[in-house]
């Protein structure tokens, strides 16, 4: 974690802040670990997926990267790293929906 991110969430433990917004990945797990707090709010503005990019041009990569996330959809392939990695930390008081995007379709 940044020293600024981790300045933020002090702030927020020792009264200096009321509220912060961030990745869902890092509010959810940072939340768990600090009794008193959670996460309120699920969403806020749009949706912004970390997701691959290449070269303008580059049509074969980019086919092979599209073709891909399709077949890893239909495998469930987020969501069962999902359920192997991250389940075992947050229980079940995270809806996966909320981390992942399966097959590259938002």
């Amino acid at each position: 974690m940044s020293i600024r991110i981790t300045e933020a969430f002090q702030a927020l433990k020792d009264g200096r802040g009321v509220g912060l917004s961030q990745d869902n990945a890092l509010l959810f797990a940072w939340a768990l670990s600090n009794k008193g707090f959670r996460v309120g709010v699920g969403s806020l503005g749009s949706v912004d997926p970390i997701a691959p990019a290449v070269k303008k041009g580059n049509d074969e990569l980019r086919e092979w990267i599209n073709t891909t996330l399709v077949k890893l959809g239909k495998e469930k392939f987020a969501l069962k790293a999902y359920e192997e990695t991250l389940k075992p930390v947050y229980g079940d008081t995270v809806d996966p929906n909320d981390l992942i995007v399966e097959g590259g379709v938002l």
